[in-house]
């Protein structure tokens, strides 16, 4: 963007919107895109708590699985020595 505030874009023709070339200026474009991104922000920080929450799950339950296999794998290579006193 070359920092033109309020420049029509007369010529442009978006087609299909219902408005015509001159009623649409720099300002509106960058207004619907603020008024968008806003949107973006409520619904990510929206559903930010429950994605921490599933991942701290997953990590909790990843650590179990890694404890438990490695529990077994211990066994399983282990020997048992028996000591006996004279």
């Amino acid at each position: 963007m070359d920092g033109a505030k309020g420049k029509s874009l007369k010529g442009k023709g978006l087609k299909g919107d219902g408005l015509a070339a001159e009623d649409l200026s720099r300002d509106d474009i960058v207004g619907k895109l603020r008024e968008l991104q806003g949107g973006v922000v409520e619904v990510a920080s929206s559903k930010k708590g429950s994605l921490v929450q599933l991942g701290a799950l997953g990590a909790v339950v990843l650590l179990i699985l890694v404890f438990l296999l490695g529990r077994r794998a211990g066994r399983a290579k282990s020997s048992f020595v028996e000591i006996r006193r004279i």
